[in-house]
């Protein structure tokens, strides 16, 4: 055996050497990024003056023009989630609808604005205060309207869109050749005040029945501060969950900070492809402390963040399913730990508009730009007299923008390791292109590579219908590398009935996993076909998803959920 001097030396070497690495891969990403940004300088702004054109024509006036002008009056126009005075929703329904929500209160909208009567108006932060409102309340749509007034100051006017708040009923939902049906509702607008309710009963064909609550306030009592509270008694994943934080509300916020606590109870299944090979209960606690500071231009920041994690899970009622495949089986320990971390993050924004990405009318708003992140942490005992384990992990992503051609990566990877010994080693990465040039079809790809190895070899990775393959189960296969692709056309032929906006798609999907001590399996392959509906005044971003997918056994499969595969 070497002597301890020596493990420790080649222990801190090898560290160093990893540290190196990460940080010169982050600065060659970075380079890579800023050449990328640097080459698209002259389309970014294109794509600006597009959008001030596009809002300009909307409430007849340029708005760059206007920058530095004094404003007058603030006002803020809320409005019902249907225009009665459109031929098309001059029906009784519409105004029955109409009559049975609550509009947005004024206050709500005026708490989100960052700026005041007497400031000058900018187009940046009135772009933001739009973007805003759009993404993070229960919106169809937002904008803000300048007008010119005789003195030469400005009158800006804030104008909102509500979408019809309250869902409920029975939804049926299908993935991997299994079904679950939900009953319950949600209101994602309570009283107009935009807080967040919901209640709803789950019965699963292979599993027990259960019921889960959430409420959420993301400006409790009118302050800058969110509560998140959710109740789960699901066998597979039950929770009780409470979180208070402040989270960032403006790119010029510089402090953010949260306290979560987390209990779980659930159930963890040992698949070896699509066999039960094991099971057994998990009850845990889980305490998150962290807070974080950034510094930088409007569109450019750096920031740090230090978290503290209490850590406490027993597993119990361990039983094994399948004989057959015990040697696939390798059972969770008992953990108590503290952990203390650390993330450098950098990050260079841009935002563009666009439609038909994963919705159909309604505009999306998405971030684009580069960033960049490094973390650290190490694991400690109940006491903190030892310590168990020390992480690293990098996280780079880009996303741009070219006229229609949309390109979005990420990657990511992580190590956990004591001395030299490793514990997990685990890695991703994620390229999405969208072709947004047709008015009537988009082009959607997307590729997947996922590998996580273990000390104890066991297999976290499972392919199947919820995981990028439709038209298998759930867990078809399962290994410690997994890699998926998938490929849809999107189809907008512009129908709409009653409001309710119908779409359709075809697909292609690969999928295969492997483990990284055997010989990588085939491809498996499925395609198919499927309908899109969207309705945009009631749940925007919540379209339904009905996809009819056949694989290579020649069996076809139904998939029925919200939101677009991917």
């Amino acid at each position: 055996m070497p002597p301890a001097s020596w493990q420790t030396s080649s222990i801190l070497s090898a560290t160093r050497r990893m540290c190196v690495r990460s940080v010169g891969f982050v600065v060659a990403w970075c380079l890579v990024g800023h050449c990328a940004l640097w080459l698209r300088v002259a389309h970014a702004e294109e794509s600006r003056v597009a959008d001030t054109v596009e809002t300009g024509e909307r409430d007849g006036h340029g708005l760059s023009a206007l920058d530095g002008t004094i404003i007058d009056s603030i006002v803020v126009e809320t409005r019902n989630i249907y225009n009665t005075l459109e031929p098309r929703y001059d029906r009784w329904v519409f105004r029955l609808a109409n009559s049975l929500h609550y509009v947005t209160r004024p206050k709500i909208v005026r708490r989100e604005l960052f700026f005041r009567v007497g400031d000058p108006f900018s187009l940046e932060l009135a772009e933001e205060i739009a973007r805003n409102l759009r993404t993070r309340l229960a919106l169809n749509d937002a904008w803000v309207a300048p007008e010119i007034l005789p003195n030469g100051h400005l009158l800006v006017r804030v104008v909102t869109v509500d979408k019809w708040s309250l869902l409920g009923g029975v939804q049926v939902q299908r993935e991997g050749n299994r079904t679950s049906y939900q009953f319950g509702f949600q209101e994602r607008n309570l009283l107009g005040l935009h807080q967040y309710l919901s209640f709803d009963y789950f019965v699963r064909e292979l599993d027990n029945s259960y019921v889960e609550a959430k409420f959420s306030d993301r400006r409790l009592w009118g302050n800058p501060v969110m509560l998140t509270l959710q109740y789960s008694n699901d066998v597979l994943n039950g929770i009780v969950y409470s979180e208070l934080a402040h989270p960032y509300y403006s790119l010029s916020q510089r402090w953010t900070y949260y306290i979560a606590n987390l209990r779980i109870s659930q159930r963890n299944d040992l698949y070896h492809d699509s066999i039960k090979a094991a099971s057994a209960q998990e009850r845990g606690d889980i305490l998150n402390l962290g807070g974080g500071y950034r510094w930088g231009s409007y569109r450019t920041k750096f920031g740090l963040q230090g978290d503290y994690r209490y850590v406490y899970t027993h597993f119990y009622n361990r039983r094994v399913i399948s004989p057959a495949d015990s040697a696939y089986i390798v059972y969770p320990q008992d953990t108590l730990y503290h952990r203390l971390g650390l993330t450098a993050q950098y990050s260079s924004y841009e935002f563009t508009k666009v439609s038909r990405l994963n919705g159909m009318r309604y505009t999306e708003d998405l971030t684009l730009g580069f960033s960049a992140g490094i973390s650290i942490g190490r694991e400690f005992t109940a006491h903190f007299r030892d310590y168990i384990s020390d992480g690293m992990g990098v996280e780079l992503s880009y996303a741009a923008r070219w006229r229609g051609h949309i390109l979005m990566t990420s990657f990511d990877r992580s190590i956990n390791f004591r001395e030299s010994i490793v514990r997990r080693r685990g890695s991703s990465f994620e390229l999405k292109y969208y072709n947004l040039t047709s008015s009537w079809m988009t082009v959607a790809l997307r590729s997947r590579y996922v590998s996580e190895t273990r000390s104890d070899g066991g297999n976290t990775l499972a392919l199947g219908g919820v995981n990028g393959l439709r038209g298998y189960d759930v867990y078809y296969r399962t290994g410690d590398r997994l890699h998926v692709v998938n490929s849809e056309l999107r189809f907008f032929p512009n129908i709409e009935l009653l409001s309710v906006i119908l779409g359709g798609a075809t697909f292609l999907d690969l999928g295969k996993t492997w483990e990284r001590s055997g010989l990588a399996s085939r491809y498996d392959y499925a395609y198919g076909l499927g309908i899109r509906a969207s309705l945009e005044k009631l749940s925007k971003g919540e379209l339904l998803r009905i996809d009819l997918a056949r694989g290579q056994s020649g069996n076809w499969q139904l998939s029925v959920a919200s939101h677009q595969y991917f």
